[in-house]
């Protein structure tokens, strides 16, 4: 099965998803912390990055644009509890994929093309 770095600050979160992942047959490797996680990706490979978006010592963005540069074809999946659009916006039915994408780029997340609603509309 896949092998998958885990990167959240929440200890329930991640055991809880570590649990269902490996229940599922696939290796984990987590993290409390990001910049932790992105030291382990310097000499490691995972086939699925899944990461919080809010945290205390790097944030998603932060480590999903370092997880790129270091393996550019790596599935990643961003996720939070926290409250993303107070930060970056008002939901949409493709909220996160829309502030990805006007952060970073299409190309920086891997899409070959973005939903036509998520495409990005300038700041804001």
């Amino acid at each position: 099965m896949a092998r998958i770095l885990l990167i959240d600050d929440e200890d329930l979160v991640r055991q809880t998803a570590r649990t269902v992942l490996e229940y599922a047959g696939h290796t984990v490797t987590e993290f409390s912390n990001g910049k932790h996680g992105l030291k382990w990706l310097e000499t490691n490979t995972a086939d699925l990055l899944l990461t919080d978006m809010l945290m205390p010592d790097a944030d998603g963005i932060e480590i999903i644009l370092e997880a790129r540069k270091q393996h550019p074809a790596l599935k990643i999946v961003a996720m939070s509890g926290s409250r993303l659009h107070e930060l970056y916006g008002t939901p949409t039915p493709h909220w996160q994929t829309a502030q990805m994408t006007r952060l970073m780029g299409e190309s920086q997340l891997g899409l070959a093309e973005a939903p036509p609603d998520c495409r990005p509309r300038g700041p804001g």
